[in-house]
């Protein structure tokens, strides 16, 4: 929305300032000029910022808009502290100091981290944690219970990272949130643009410099909303009814003070009239005053007891220098050293008997009702009694600013009746003092009327209260889940009732009653036990219950724990490592932003930080003594990285090995840049020596090492947003041009049907590329395994903005397995935002699904949920990103995966053992709760299930011990005829476990995917067993492989 209006005629002169007034009684806290109205029919410079007292609207003549033609136009809006108290929390952060300065002219108190307690946050609205990384369980619990009463809390920073797991968990879902990863650049931080948000657009825009320390937010909650973006459309700012999560370090950049204040002071005023809002009384219940005045907006002056050198209200809101700094004394103010204002604060301002009914409309009818609400209805909260008021204090006499010491600063209390200021700079009426005497001048003691929580008590709407049951039903199931699982291991019959568990019945009561809660209004105590709830939830799971399972369990192994490792020796430990935690699979990190880590014959050069040794030899060796698979993981288009750079002793702007010497090679944007916003650079796949080149590398490493697989990954065009589009190699568009004749630097995007098909070529180019990987793996080793690393994004996104459409990759069979980076803290959100989208595009495809669990940040409980969610969805396995972050506590848990001989089947070398392995384990659970009679299942129904479940076993039995097509196409067809019935036979099982028997048809879904694949890959994959590698050093010769296409002046 704009910040000026200028009127083209005297009709829209008239309706823009109608609909300023509106907007100023809607948003008390936003101060706008009135001279951009009056000033019609007129063409200005840019207007420059006005001093604050010039800022503020002037009546004139008893009429609300009047021409001010001495008054300059502000660039911005004046964005000014509410009377909200509050407090700001210390803890020794490195930047305190800067944050002191960043909190110039903002109203707080200070508070110690180690004295955070109901007594210290008895006065306090809103609490303020700037970066505060490191809290206890009890100070969390603490914020939770005053949270409850109606406190508001403001976070910035990696709120919470150093704090133990339960501290930490308990923290984000208080914030809704957390800080799951840096940002790589400086970023503009964009608002939502819808109109709930325009508190937050009113923040001054600061072009010229970019918040360098932030980070990607992910939201906790299901009532978790989205404030800001940053530019490439990751969260930078999230909010619930009770909090507000800034996703940078607040205050630590002096340059940026005056804007990360501005973000401060909005967020306050954005609580406030929420609290405004929701507290609004009927008519009838308004005091006679404000329903007789001739213009209800128009509330009577505030009478109040001033001595010659305190600063007037309007001063004080109005310019922010001449607020009190140290909040212990509420009548000190900034020394103004010249200034006329600090001379006499008080000539500057109309006086109570000379402020017009005009000048007093500017205070919205919501704080006159907010005001009388309080005054009807006092809180709860407990109240002191004011002391004496102090002597007054010269403008010109120092300021007592915030102690350095981490301390509790307590606010002098006051009248909350005189000290809560409106958010426009008019003062609005004292309704509870409208009828008393005039005070006397002489100071006495006063009853203080008991504060209100300044957070309202915003209702459980329907939306919210089905994202609620839906996430407690889903955590309840894995939860049973788990329980079952871990009693069928320790060899009982699996008699527990596991609604008699403590956990589960409270979420189940709370379930039952949440409807009639919310009904009664009692929306605190839902949210409140819905939290605790589901927190007590994830705690349940059971020892043990993690166990064996014939899936993949694969792991990233990085470059820099490669390189970290420095010899074979060190490699070693870290194998140890990854087959402690009972991984089968390892990715190592190949090729890495165009360096091999191996003594390359195509690569122009290994990568320097492994030079003196053969990470990839070593590798494979390693992984084999250890049972485990090896497979090379390469970056394909991807070959620089502006951030691996310094740590190869090269200059940020190095493209990389590969375009040092080809770069004509190079994947360009729209003008020719080579460097994508992700700060990398790419290949043009349309290039038929950039395919050669990457081929070649490919075949040495299959021929010269006895890898088991080939991971791709930077399999697509560089990542993309609007004004920055790739694809423009000099090749790419040549193909382009000569196919449809147009050249795509002469395409945007308002041409739909060119964009589409621009976008569809670039699509295809990698595409056929990743056939013409598969088709060269098979020729050189047919048993190799091709899996991908793709990003999860709905297709028609992932298509517009990576060209990346695995789809086709599966449908041709071009890859096994299928990696999506699924990376996620929070369960729920992994599950509906990452893997759905991602599962359903490989339904009954021959490809197993492995989802990519990043587990850096994860603690042991998140970790266990995410694995729990994966083995109950209808997926192959699991991909652990990465091996740096595998902790010892990590491999505690995955562990318990590891057993038997039989239970380390890897689904892709053996398929048909690895279904009969899970169908078994599957039908053991069946008969562990038929035997205590926790199974609906009866008559009829019992009969015809229970003799299907035979034939089916039977079938996978004889399948595994000796393959063929045809004992395949027999288990197929009864495993058909289990899927189709299985929702009849459970009818009634369904009506008490939906989750369970979702699980149970999602486990036969990946037995028959498992099928699919062995149908498609065994008989002519798998058979192929005898292959050695051979020591060649076949490829392309690299001096000779200038581009067949000679370039063109285009």
């Amino acid at each position: 929305m704009s910040r000026r209006y200028e009127a083209q005629s005297s009709k829209n002169s008239n309706m823009a300032k109608l609909v300023l007034a509106v907007l100023i009684a809607c948003t008390p806290a936003l101060i706008v000029n009135e001279a951009a109205i009056g000033q019609t029919n007129k063409t200005t410079s840019p207007a420059k910022t006005t001093d604050s007292t010039d800022s503020v609207l002037k009546p004139n003549s008893g009429q609300f808009f009047q021409q001010q033609p001495d008054v300059q136009v502000p660039a911005k809006p004046v964005i000014t502290q509410p009377s909200s108290r509050l407090a700001v929390v210390r803890n020794g952060q490195s930047s305190w100091g800067e944050i002191v300065e960043t909190l110039d002219g903002v109203k707080y108190t200070t508070i110690a981290l180690d004295n955070l307690s109901a007594a210290s946050l008895e006065n306090v609205d809103v609490l303020f944690l700037p970066n505060l990384n490191a809290m206890t369980t009890a100070q969390v619990k603490v914020l939770n219970d005053w949270i409850n009463a109606g406190g508001y809390v403001i976070a910035t920073g990696t709120i919470g990272s150093a704090a133990q797991p339960e501290a930490r968990m308990n923290l984000r879902s208080l914030i809704g949130g957390y800080w799951s990863s840096d940002l790589s650049k400086s970023s503009h931080v964009l608002p939502r643009t819808s109109p709930e948000y325009y508190w937050a657009q009113q923040v001054p825009e600061i072009s010229s410099q970019k918040i360098n320390t932030g980070g990607v937010l992910s939201p906790t909650l299901t009532t978790t909303r989205t404030v800001a973006f940053w530019p490439d459309n990751r969260i930078a700012a999230l909010q619930t009814n009770h909090s507000l999560y800034l996703g940078w370090q607040w205050g630590n950049a002096q340059d940026r003070q005056e804007y990360d204040r501005m973000w401060l002071l909005s967020a306050l005023s954005n609580q406030h009239n929420q609290y405004n809002q929701q507290n609004q009384v009927a008519s009838s219940d308004r005091p006679e005053s404000a329903l007789t005045s001739a213009n209800p907006l128009s509330p009577t002056p505030e009478t109040e007891t001033r001595t010659e050198n305190t600063p007037t209200r309007k001063q004080a809101i109005s310019n922010p220098t001449n607020v009190p700094v140290n909040p212990t004394d509420s009548t000190s103010t900034r020394s103004t050293s010249s200034s006329s204002t600090a001379a006499n604060p008080v000539t500057n301002n109309p006086t109570a008997s000379t402020r017009t009914s005009s000048d007093r409309s500017r205070s919205s009818q919501a704080q006159i009702n907010n005001r009388a609400s309080r005054a009807a209805n006092p809180t709860t909260r407990k109240s002191a009694t004011s002391p004496a008021t102090p002597p007054s204090r010269s403008p010109n006499e120092p300021v007592n600013r915030p102690s350095p010491t981490p301390t509790v600063t307590t606010a002098k209390p006051t009248d909350r009746s005189r000290t809560r200021h409106p958010l426009s700079t008019r003062p609005s009426p004292n309704l509870s003092n409208r009828n008393r005497p005039a005070q006397p001048t002489a100071p006495v003691a006063r009853v203080i009327e008991p504060p209100a929580p300044s957070v309202p008590v915003l209702p459980v709407n329907t939306l919210e209260a089905i994202s609620m049951r839906r996430e407690l039903k889903e955590i309840m199931g894995r939860v049973e889940n788990a329980i079952i699982s871990a009693e069928i291991a320790k060899g009982s019959k699996g008699d527990i009732d596991t609604s008699k568990i403590r956990e589960i019945a409270a979420a189940d009561e709370l379930l039952k009653e949440m409807s009639s809660l919310v009904q009664s209004g009692k929306h605190t105590e839902v949210r409140s036990r819905y939290r605790q709830v589901r927190q007590d939830l994830l705690s349940g799971y059971p020892d043990g219950f993690f166990t064996p399972l014939s899936e993949v369990r694969a792991i990233w192994l990085d470059r820099g724990t490669i390189v970290a490792a420095g010899s074979e020796q060190g490699l070693a430990q870290v194998f140890d490592r990854m087959a402690e935690a009972g991984v089968n699979t390892v990715f190592v990190e190949t090729i890495n932003a165009g360096y091999p880590i191996y003594p390359s014959g195509i690569a122009p050069q290994q990568n320097p930080l492994t030079r003196g040794w053969d990470p990839l030899a070593a590798s494979v060796k390693l992984a084999h003594e250890r049972n485990m698979e090896l497979h090379a993981w390469v970056w394909v288009f991807g070959v620089g990285n502006k951030r691996h750079n310094p740590l190869v002793g090269k200059p940020v702007s190095y493209p990389g090995p590969v375009l040092e010497v080809y770069p004509q090679w190079a994947n360009k944007n729209s003008r020719g840049g080579i460097f994508a916003p992700e700060g990398k650079t790419f290949l043009d796949p349309a290039n038929p020596q950039v395919q050669n080149y990457l081929v070649s590398l490919y075949r040495e490493i299959a021929t010269r090492y006895d890898v088991d697989g080939l991971h791709l990954d930077y399999i697509r065009q560089p990542r993309q947003d609007p004004g920055h589009n790739f694809g423009y190699g000099t090749v790419a568009r040549q193909k382009f041009q000569a196919l449809t004749g147009v050249d795509p630097v002469s395409i945007n995007q308002n041409n739909r049907s060119l964009w589409w098909m621009w976008t569809e070529f670039r699509t295809q180019q990698v595409s056929q590329f990743v056939n013409l990987v598969s088709t060269e793996m098979d020729q050189v080793r047919p048993e190799i395994v091709i899996s991908a690393a793709v990003f999860p994004f709905e297709r028609v996104q992932r298509i517009s903005r990576l060209q990346q459409n695995w789809e086709d990759w599966v449908a041709r069979g071009d890859i096994d397995l299928l990696v999506p980076m699924t990376y996620e803290q929070d369960t729920t959100r992994f599950l509906q935002q990452r893997v759905q989208p991602a599962l359903s595009g490989v339904a009954r495809s021959p490809v197993l699904f492995l989802p990519g669990v990043m587990i850096k940040g994860l603690d042991d409980i998140e970790l266990l949920d995410q694995l729990q969610a994966v083995r109950d969805l209808p997926s192959g396995g699991y991909s652990l990103f990465a091996a740096e972050y595998l902790s010892p506590s990590f491999r505690t848990i995955l562990a318990r995966s590891k057993a038997t001989a039989e239970n380390q089947i890897v689904p892709y070398r053996k398929p048909f053992a690895a279904a009969e392995s899970r169908y078994a384990a599957l039908e053991q659970e069946w008969q562990s709760l038929l035997a205590s009679d926790r199974l609906w299942v009866r008559g009829e129904s019992l009969t015809n299930w229970q003799e299907q479940s035979e034939q089916l076993s039977q079938a996978l039995a004889e399948l595994s011990a000796q393959p063929s097509a045809e004992r395949l196409d027999v288990a197929m067809e009864a495993l058909d005829v289990m899927i189709v019935n299985m929702p009849d036979w459970m009818r009634l099982e369904n009506l008490r476990k939906p989750y369970l028997v979702n699980t149970w048809a999602n486990r036969l879904a990946s037995i028959d995917t498992i099928l699919r694949y062995g149908d498609r890959t065994y008989f002519n994959k798998m058979q192929v067993t005898d292959h050695q590698a051979e020591p060649t050093n076949r490829g392309v010769d690299l001096s000779k492989a200038e581009p067949a296409i000679v370039e063109a002046e285009l």
